[in-house]
């Protein structure tokens, strides 16, 4: 009885120790990945109109930044700003919307991977081939904490006074 009630204390601690690595550690490496993407689609519109931009990252400050600062110090990109004022509205409306045009993208992928893992386990399963099935489930949350975070970072997108969206609007007027 000793010996049963000590596996499942392992088992409680291993399982409480991956749930603390995957959201305390990973999810902000995970999200300063997308942040990177999001910007470059900005930096790649600036560089398609001619505009200097570059790209600035702090990458040992992530898990802080994540938790306790502003997602926007994941990450961001600096611009000329004279060469920025010479173009139209409508150019300037690309620029923001690159960004989340990449948020979306990724909610898109990370879908179609959980999709993947889960059609997998499920073939696995049906034919009775041994699988491990703590793999397929650390996938699947590591991909659906992510999925949240995404989903989290482009409504502030979307709504707040300084994202994207609203500087959209900003442009059109």
């Amino acid at each position: 009885m000793k010996k049963e009630v000590k596996e499942r204390e392992v088992i409680i601690l291993k399982v409480a120790l991956f749930l603390f690595i995957s959201i305390a550690i990973v999810l902000p490496y995970l999200v300063q990945f997308s942040v990177y993407f999001h910007e470059r689609g900005h930096l790649v519109t600036f560089g398609k109109y001619h505009v200097n931009a570059s790209y600035e990252a702090d990458y040992t400050f992530t898990i802080y930044n994540f938790y306790f600062g502003d997602v926007g110090e994941l990450g961001r990109v600096d611009y000329n700003p004279e060469q920025y004022a010479r173009l139209g509205k409508y150019q300037k409306a690309e620029i923001n919307i690159m960004g989340i045009v990449s948020d979306i993208e990724f909610l898109i992928l990370i879908v179609i991977f959980i999709c993947l893992a889960n059609i997998f386990a499920f073939y696995m399963i049906k034919n009775n081939k041994k699988i491990n099935l703590n793999w397929i489930l650390a996938i699947n949350w590591i991909l659906f904490i992510w999925f949240l975070a995404l989903i989290k970072i482009i409504v502030l997108n979307l709504t707040d006074f300084s994202g994207d969206f609203f500087q959209l609007i900003q442009y059109l007027k």
